[in-house]
C-alpha cells in the first residue's frame, strides 16, 4: 500500500493497535493495524507530513555533519590538530607521530579503522578525563560520591551521571576543543551535587566553568561533526 504523500515511504502491516510512523536513516516506515482504512491512514499522515519532512531534513543535516574517515582528514585530539593516515599493516596500532595520526590496520576496512581509532580515543580520554574529573570533584565537593569513571561511545549523549555516582564520558569528546571537554566533565561532576538541571545546578557548572554556555552552545552546534563514519 503506497499513500498519496510527498515524501517515499513504506507502509507494513502489523500487530500494532495503533499507527507509528519510524524514521530512520531518512527512511520513513508507516506502521499500521491489520485492516486499517486506507482513507482514514491517509488523512492520518497528511497530518504528520510537517513533522516528517522536518525530520528528514534534520536528519539530512545531521548526516551531512559527519566526516567520513579516510587518509588526509584533518582532527583535533584535545586542541591538538592531526592528520589521518590509514595504513594496512601486519600489526594493529595507532601512533601520533609528529602531526599526523597514522592508523595501522591488520584489515584494509573503514570499520576496522574505524575500531581502532576508536579505541585510542578512548584511552585519551581515559588518560585525561579522570584527572580532571578529579580535580573538579575537589573544588565542589559534591554531596554524592564518585563511584566509577566509564566511557561509552553513543549517538545521543556526550556524558551521564546517575544517582550511585558513576559517571559516564563518550570518548569522541576527545574531538572537541579542550574547553569544551572540560564543560563536559564539569557537567557531569555537577550531577553529583545535583541530579537535575535547575538553576542551583547551573550554578555549580558556573563555579567549575564560568563561560560554560559558550562551551554548551558550542556543543549543540557542532557536536554532530565529531562522529566519524565510514564509506
Amino acid at each position: 500500500m503506497l499513500l498519496d504523500l510527498p515524501f517515499p515511504h513504506k507502509v507494513v502491516p502489523s500487530h500494532r493497535k495503533t499507527v507509528a510512523i519510524h524514521i530512520r536513516a531518512r527512511e520513513v516506515e508507516l506502521r499500521v493495524p491489520h485492516g486499517v482504512d486506507r482513507h482514514w491512514l491517509q488523512n492520518f499522515a497528511a497530518e504528520k507530513t510537517p513533522w516528517v519532512l522536518q525530520t528528514l531534513q534534520k536528519q539530512l543535516h545531521s548526516a551531512r555533519q559527519q566526516r567520513i574517515l579516510r587518509s588526509g582528514l584533518q582532527i583535533e585530539v584535545r586542541g591538538t590538530p592531526y592528520e589521518i593516515v590509514l595504513n594496512p599493516a601486519s600489526k594493529n596500532q595507532v601512533l601520533a607521530l609528529g602531526n599526523q595520526l597514522h592508523i595501522f590496520s591488520k584489515q584494509d576496512e573503514g570499520e576496522a579503522y574505524l575500531k581502532l581509532l576508536d579505541q585510542w580515543l578512548k584511552k585519551q580520554a581515559a588518560l585525561y578525563m579522570p584527572q580532571k574529573t578529579l580535580e573538579y570533584i575537589e573544588r565542589l565537593q559534591p554531596k554524592r560520591v564518585l563511584s566509577e569513571i566509564r566511557y561509552r561511545k553513543t549517538r545521543s549523549k556526550w556524558g551521564h551521571c546517575d544517582s550511585t555516582g558513576v559517571i559516564q564520558y563518550n570518548w569522541l569528546i576527545m574531538l572537541a576543543p579542550p574547553a569544551v571537554i572540560d564543560y563536559l566533565i564539569a557537567h557531569e561532576v555537577s550531577h553529583l551535587e545535583h541530579m537535575n538541571h535547575s538553576a542551583a545546578f547551573w550554578n555549580c557548572v558556573a563555579s567549575l566553568c564560568p563561560d560554560y554556555s559558550r562551551q554548551r552552545q558550542w556543543l549543540k552546534q557542532n557536536g554532530l561533526s565529531l562522529s566519524l563514519v565510514v564509506d
